[in-house]
């Protein structure tokens, strides 16, 4: 009895681990140097003498990082970045228009450029920034 076996879905395997990979890469978040910022950009850095973060910076940036991860994924579904609201609307990352810091409830200042595909997540509050997934507190 000869067995037909399904086709092998190549594409579906492939998108699920650059999906994987841009997950692993945004909560890493490693890089070599530091990034750069758009003069325009108003960040403060950390204090890097081991003073205690507080709880509602903790939160800011695993918000900001949540939408980085997102953008990965954009990036491998759709070969580009895209702002909140095109994140939300894909599918994404539902809710994605309503991201904002916890202490202040401010909106993140969102930067994109098209040439190269780049990216910036800002908090107005000076909790940081993330660009093109490299954080700056890292």
């Amino acid at each position: 009895m000869e067995r037909h076996i399904k086709p092998f879905h190549r594409k579906g395997l492939v998108m699920k681990a650059a999906v994987i990979c841009a997950i692993i890469l945004a909560l890493a978040c490693g890089g070599a140097g530091e990034p750069q910022v758009a003069d325009d950009v108003d960040v403060q850095e950390d204090n890097t003498a081991g003073e205690t973060i507080a709880p509602m910076v903790d939160a800011c940036r695993a918000q900001m990082r949540t939408q980085a991860t997102a953008e990965s994924m954009y990036f491998a579904r759709f070969d580009g970045y895209s702002d909140p609201v095109g994140l939300e609307s894909s599918g994404v990352l539902p809710g994605a228009r309503v991201l904002r810091c916890p202490e202040s409830r401010r909106n993140y200042c969102f930067t994109l450029t098209f040439d190269p595909p780049t990216y910036v997540i800002t908090c107005q509050d000076g909790h940081g920034y993330i660009r093109d997934g490299i954080a700056s507190w890292d």
